[in-house]
């Protein structure tokens, strides 16, 4: 594997405003900073995705995995950079394009529909949501999903005045850390901790009998590596696969509309390609490279998008996440005061995006970042802050290694081992009564009742689906998407009204019990490696 540093490229793009002089006079501005890459202005997705994707395209063919990551303030284009705008990614749409791109399109289904027509291995995407600190499957009705470095309760559960030193309770985002948290004020605690029982054994502590620089090396290795597990694998055979696959992501995306955003992004979103080329069945070598999307929610004024109750929440969460992935970029840049922790187990986040910027992981990639920004004068505060953000992102130095093929047979041989001992855990599981379903000795007429209910449900959820597909594709405007559109509402409020009535009788006592978030996870856990090891067969 041969290394390659580069420091992380840096563009800027210009959401265009009524006003064509702010326009001009943005771009030529940002022309004017040394440390930007690329300008894009208006609304050419085209120029868009010459100027930011098409450089990561020829690194994924030279044998680099990548990474893209859009940031900005809410409401500066971000989605409509990296997918394009609401409503536009369907299948009639490439019918109209031919043998091109719709023009709507953004930088991620361009870059789908060119490694898909230029043959460059078999393409799956998966796509997983951050909401509120916690992961999910966009592709599997959202379903909560685990991060491979410790338990889902390591990640998921949070709760306040965990790590205590001489100084009582520490405290980290809203004072909540997760259980494995490493934060700058829990590491401290934990070193405390472990000195003042070595003064009671008469000893010097392990970690502060080492030099500085073996204790920072010491700290970088304990941050692990994260990644989702078992999250749905999505196959992309054909273009309507790419506009299915985005659409279904637009839709199933948490979504809301406020004072700056009419469908402002309340998640993180991390859509994934997974090209794998070489290999078959007569065996030899396997590459599986990956291209990384990240459409991250927007950084949010409250008192000018002026949201409250829930959404005020997702707000605070998203400026939580992204306060941590600026002081991981801070550290990581050299600004960070000479400490020796990133804070990447901070937040979700910043642990999924590790191997995006670490410069010793052993799969590092080729990283570049748009920063989306708004040109009218009542952003500039905004904008300001996104810029340096920008530039502090430009002095992290990466270093991306060509990602190494793997034997086919044995990497066959590999994950059916993993897919066995799945499938004995998972018994486990069952045998511990961990896999919910009725409860023993339930009324026959309440477990009628509530499987025919499940029944209805599972129905009309699927109606949902199906009417939500025909509503993307009508013509906007149109007599028929009215029509679809009221019938939709109609469903949708259908599929509420069966759920509540469902939900409602699982609480009987003594009828039902919810599988446990251990079985849910390694049940998917083994769906996914059983439908790899299926791919390699």
């Amino acid at each position: 594997m041969a290394p390659n540093q580069h420091s992380i490229g840096v563009s800027v793009r210009v959401r265009p405003s009524a006003s064509c002089t702010h326009n001009a006079e943005a771009v030529e501005l940002l022309r004017g900073h040394a440390w930007v890459r690329n300008v894009v202005g208006g609304s050419d997705q085209p120029a868009s995705y010459a100027a930011l994707g098409s450089e990561l395209v020829t690194r994924l063919r030279g044998g680099y995995s990548c990474t893209l990551i859009a940031y900005g303030q809410t409401g500066s284009g971000k989605t409509y950079t990296m997918f394009g705008p609401s409503g536009s990614l369907t299948e009639s749409a490439l019918v109209e394009a031919g043998d091109g791109v719709p023009a709507a399109w953004g930088v991620f289904p361009r870059v789908a529909l060119e490694l898909l027509r230029n043959s460059e291995g078999a393409l799956h995407a998966s796509a997983v949501e951050v909401y509120n600190n916690v992961a999910y499957d966009l592709l599997d009705g959202n379903r909560q999903l685990q991060l491979s470095a410790g338990r889902q309760s390591d990640v998921a559960a949070v709760f306040s005045g965990h790590a205590e030193g001489e100084g009582g309770a520490a405290t980290g985002l809203n004072g909540k850390h997760p259980r494995a948290c490493s934060c700058r004020l829990c590491f401290k605690a934990q070193e405390e901790a472990k000195s003042a029982r070595a003064a009671k054994r008469g000893s010097p502590s392990p970690a502060s009998s080492l030099p500085a620089a073996g204790r920072k090396k010491r700290a970088e290795k304990e941050v692990g590596s994260f990644a989702t597990v078992g999250e749905t694998l999505w196959p992309i055979a054909a273009p309507n696969d790419v506009a299915k696959l985005a659409r279904h992501v637009e839709a199933s995306r948490s979504a809301h509309s406020h004072k700056l955003n009419d469908r402002s992004s309340r998640s993180h979103c991390l859509l994934r390609l997974h090209v794998a080329s070489g290999g078959g069945r007569g065996g030899g070598l396997l590459v599986q490279k990956q291209f990384l999307f990240v459409d991250l929610a927007g950084s949010e004024r409250t008192q000018k998008s002026g949201v409250s109750g829930q959404r005020l929440a997702e707000a605070t969460q998203i400026n939580n996440s992204l306060t941590v992935l600026g002081r991981v970029i801070r550290g990581l840049g050299g600004g960070g005061g000479g400490g020796e922790h990133l804070p990447y187990r901070d937040s979700t986040l910043t642990m999924l995006l590790r191997s995006s910027f670490e410069s010793d992981c052993k799969a590092g990639c080729f990283t570049c970042v748009v920063i989306n920004v708004a040109s009218e004068p009542e952003h500039a505060e905004e904008t300001a802050c996104s810029l340096q953000f920008g530039e502090r992102m430009t002095a992290v130095r990466n270093v991306a290694t060509l990602v190494a093929g793997t034997d086919v047979g044995q990497e066959r041989a590999r994950v059916a081992a993993l897919v066995e001992t799945l499938r004995s855990k998972l018994r486990n599981l069952e045998g511990a009564g961990a896999a919910g379903g009725f409860v023993e000795g339930a009324r026959s007429t309440e477990r009628a009742l509530l499987t025919e209910n499940m029944e209805k449900h599972r129905v009309a959820r699927q109606r949902c689906e199906l009417l939500s597909v025909e509503v993307a594709e009508a013509v906007s405007g149109s007599e028929r998407r009215a029509n679809l559109e009221k019938r939709a509402a109609e469903a949708h409020f259908h599929e509420e009204t069966v759920a509540a009535v469902m939900y409602a009788q699982k609480t009987i006592k003594r009828l039902w019990k919810e599988p446990s978030a251990s079985y849910l996870a390694t049940q998917a856990e083994l769906r996914s490696v059983t439908e790899q090891l299926g791919r390699l067969k």
